[in-house]
């Protein structure tokens, strides 16, 4: 790998640094689609800085493999709500959209699809992930809750997200297996969660 020596940071330019290591593991992410591909050693190269910079933001591997799961969930969630936005106020055209939306992520980004999955760092990721992955079900909370009650709403969100994360994966883990017709699985899927 080439890399370039990235200009010392400025005093109060701290976040740049920051947005530098960010960048580098979203862009080894795309290139590799390995999780387990972003070792500090890595990142920093691929940033430009030494290895010890990386501490300066990050207290460790893990931290940075957090803040990256949280910059892949905001990725996701904006390509989400984008596609939910084209057809507001119809629930079901909301949901195709949305999976269609869901599915073209986790093709077009795998390592970052991958990310959002990953469970080597921590069982009990921090608080601030943990957020950010109940910000992303919530957009399809919020499209089942026009249509279904509380309770209802809940199991329906987790209906529909197994079966496009199963798809999904199935896609990537078995690419020449048959899946039939995505629009057609699509508009089961949703058939299916407003039923719950």
């Amino acid at each position: 790998m080439v890399t370039t020596s990235r200009p010392r940071s400025k005093r109060g330019e701290g976040d740049a640094l920051r947005d530098a290591l960010l960048g580098a593991a979203s862009r080894l992410l795309d290139a590799s689609g390995d999780v387990d591909g972003l070792s500090v050693r890595a990142v920093t190269a691929a940033a430009g800085v030494s290895p010890t910079a990386l501490y300066l933001h990050f207290g460790d591997r893990a931290a940075l493999v957090h803040a990256v799961k949280i910059e892949c969930l905001a990725e996701m969630s904006t390509a989400v709500r984008a596609a939910r936005s084209a057809h507001d106020g119809d629930p079901e055209a909301e949901l195709v959209a949305m999976g269609v939306s869901y599915l073209r992520y986790a093709e077009e980004h795998p390592g970052h699809y991958a990310m959002l999955f990953h469970t080597e760092v921590s069982a009990d990721p921090p608080e601030d992930v943990q957020r950010a992955s109940r910000a992303a079900l919530h957009l399809i909370f919020e499209v089942l809750r026009q249509r279904l009650d509380g309770p209802r709403a809940q199991e329906a969100t987790m209906t529909f997200w197994t079966g496009l994360h199963g798809r999904a994966h199935l896609r990537k883990a078995l690419p020449w297996v048959d899946l039939g017709d995505q629009g057609r699985y699509l508009a089961s899927l949703v058939a299916q969660a407003l039923r719950s």
